[in-house]
């Protein structure tokens, strides 16, 4: 399996995401953030006023996310964010005890959201993980 933008030359021109109609699944874009990609005080500042054309599922294994969803704010340590397609939201993360590392994906396809229906995870923004 290859990258989907680059085998179908659909590239996200608008910065907004893509909405893949033709795949049951495709991942737009993933992507790593910590610490050591930051200067010293500062954090990871993510802000889409109109939501994106595709989901966005984020890990967060240290540190803490501050994010306003459709206008809810939570703070999420050690958890899942799930934010669905067209969604306003934006996000920033906090260190915690000087450390923060995120993970990110962003997907869609013709059968994104039943996939997650089927998993029980529609409808779900924040969700905690056991380690």
């Amino acid at each position: 399996m290859g990258n989907y933008l680059t085998e179908k030359k659909e590239y996200d021109k608008e910065g907004l995401g893509i909405e893949v109609k033709d795949a049951p699944l495709a991942v737009n874009e993933a992507g790593y953030y910590n610490e050591d990609q930051c200067s010293a005080g500062h954090s990871m500042n993510v802000s889409y006023p109109k939501g994106r054309k595709d989901y966005l599922l984020c890990y967060i294994g240290k540190g803490r996310v501050i994010a306003a969803i459709d206008g809810k704010e939570s703070a999420l340590q050690d958890g899942v964010l799930l934010i669905p397609p067209h969604t306003p939201y934006r996000y920033h993360s906090e260190p915690v005890d000087d450390a923060f590392e995120i993970y990110w994906l962003h997907f869609s396809g013709n059968r994104a959201e039943q996939y997650l229906r089927d998993c029980g995870l529609y409808g779900q923004q924040f969700f905690r993980t056991k380690r």
